[in-house]
């Protein structure tokens, strides 16, 4: 018995195959099938705590609060803010791919793994309090001021580091 249930045909929501899913099933997958919402993921049984659902038309995290899924896999699809992440149990977000311009809302949730590639995201406010310890955040626009600020960080540090290379040492009596 596998423990992957792999949507064969296009659907709108998550209600569609809820009868279908297998007692035991740990993921679905869904690629490219059109599904348009994340409707009816809080009926799916509770065995299953992994969604991936790459390349859809998908616009919204919403209903994944009374959700089991702690795993969701979302990239290429139309979502434009992390609105419904909150109060979810989703550990790990992988959400690359999509239209977002803003983190606000990850500290209101369980997310410990982030990506964010290639979205829009232009500030990293809403990390601030969150349970983030893995973020990937490249092709962003605050990427490259992300990484200037952090080299720029770096190079004070050096150079502070550095200043006590410097100090001549006090001459030693005997």
């Amino acid at each position: 018995m596998s423990h992957t249930f792999i949507v064969e045909h296009n659907i709108e929501s998550l209600e569609e195959i809820i009868a279908q899913v297998p007692k035991g099933t740990i993921e679905i997958e869904c690629f490219g099938k059109g599904l348009k919402s994340l409707k009816g993921v809080e009926k799916l049984p509770s065995s299953v705590t992994m969604l991936d659902l790459f390349n859809n038309q998908i616009n919204s995290l919403k209903g994944l609060a009374g959700s089991k899924i702690v795993e969701l896999f979302i990239e290429n699809n139309k979502i434009t803010s992390l609105e419904g992440i909150e109060g979810s149990v989703v550990n790990l977000l992988y959400i690359s791919g999509n239209q977002i311009i803003s983190l606000e809302g990850i500290s209101e949730s369980s997310v410990t793994e982030l990506d964010v590639g290639d979205n829009q995201v232009t500030s990293l406010e809403g990390l601030c309090g969150s349970n983030v310890k893995e973020l990937y955040i490249s092709n962003n626009p605050c990427s490259q001021q992300f990484y200037q600020e952090f080299e720029e960080s770096v190079q004070k540090v050096k150079d502070y580091y550095n200043q006590f290379l410097d100090i001549p040492k006090e001459p030693e009596f005997n």
